[in-house]
């Protein structure tokens, strides 16, 4: 049997690391889960050291120290490969995206009657019927920066953020993720932006059902000015 694989990078989860959420999404998706502790310095690894202990279908890497989300994320998709994964994806750890929606995008992808598409990401549109539980301040941020990386990728995704996505593995997609990131960010566009770079093929762009925004997140001072240099250093195109 072919393995999907979810790789879950976790930075200071300890307090909000919900085991039944996990729980609950290896019981209703056939997915391997690969928790990547980035360098947490509180007990975030005690925490998922005991949740693999007890859940055969997932497994966790310990980072010696915080190397940022990208690259997180860079080495756990890295690890898929080694484990022979023919899809693998990623999703943030705090659990606002629903298990129905991660797994209806995976079975979105493992449908081998249409191959056609290759990658599909989560969006979070608010559209009629669906129920995106975003802020105000965080919607308005996430307009203005896709808008700005717009200018530069006219074809970027209505939501490159939403930290969901999933891919069938290839070549391209293993060459992509060779080098590390040179955000840390805006893996999201960076990986879509190398992978378009490369021809990968489709990538489909999924509206959620529901998304919910968890408290803990808040971005401080010092990260705000990270992300705009990071946002300067996408317009000018030196991502690609």
């Amino acid at each position: 049997m072919h393995t999907s694989m979810l790789i879950v990078p976790c930075y200071n989860e300890a307090k909000r690391f919900r085991s039944e959420y996990f729980i609950e999404l290896l019981k209703v998706c056939d997915i391997h889960i690969l928790f990547v502790n980035d360098g947490s310095s509180d007990d975030t690894l005690s925490v998922l050291e005991k949740f693999t202990s007890t859940h055969h279908k997932s497994t966790v890497i310990d980072l010696a120290q915080n190397f940022g989300k990208a690259e997180a994320v860079r080495i756990g998709m890295l690890a898929g490969f080694g484990k022979g994964a023919h899809v693998v994806g990623f999703v943030d750890a705090d659990g606002a995206f629903s298990v129905s929606d991660i797994q209806r995008v995976f079975h979105l992808l493992e449908d081998e009657s249409d191959p056609i598409i290759n990658g599909i990401i989560a969006s979070r549109v608010k559209l009629r019927g669906r129920n995106i539980d975003r802020t105000l301040a965080r919607h308005f941020l996430g307009r203005v920066v896709s808008t700005l990386i717009g200018f530069k990728y006219p074809n970027s995704p209505y939501d490159s953020q939403a930290g969901l996505k999933v891919f069938r593995t290839s070549p391209i997609l293993f060459d992509s993720l060779a080098s590390p990131f040179r955000t840390r960010w805006f893996v999201d566009l960076e990986l879509l932006v190398r992978l378009d770079s490369r021809n990968f093929g489709l990538i489909w762009e999924e509206p959620l059902m529901s998304w919910t925004e968890i408290p803990g997140g808040n971005i401080n001072l010092r990260q705000f000015f990270v992300i705009a240099k990071e946002i300067l250093l996408i317009v000018s195109g030196r991502i690609a």
